[in-house]
């Protein structure tokens, strides 16, 4: 998946947990591949689905839809 947003350290993508929950998010897990951490976010529409760049983005304020 091209637009996933990757984590280096698993405790970087724990940290951004805080970011999304319970703003965004239901809850989220932390996945692991070839990549890096990922996060799988169970969002409050009922969606499932792995964050984003520009769902990071989002949440850090950066960007606005």
């Amino acid at each position: 998946m091209m637009n996933r947003q990757l984590f280096l350290f698993q405790r970087d993508a724990d940290l951004f947990i805080n970011r999304i929950i319970p703003q965004y998010a239901k809850t989220a897990s932390i996945k692991r591949d070839a990549g890096g951490y990922w996060l799988n976010v169970h969002w409050k529409c009922g969606i499932i689905a792995a964050l984003t760049v520009q769902e990071t983005s989002q949440a850090l304020g950066e960007t606005q839809c």
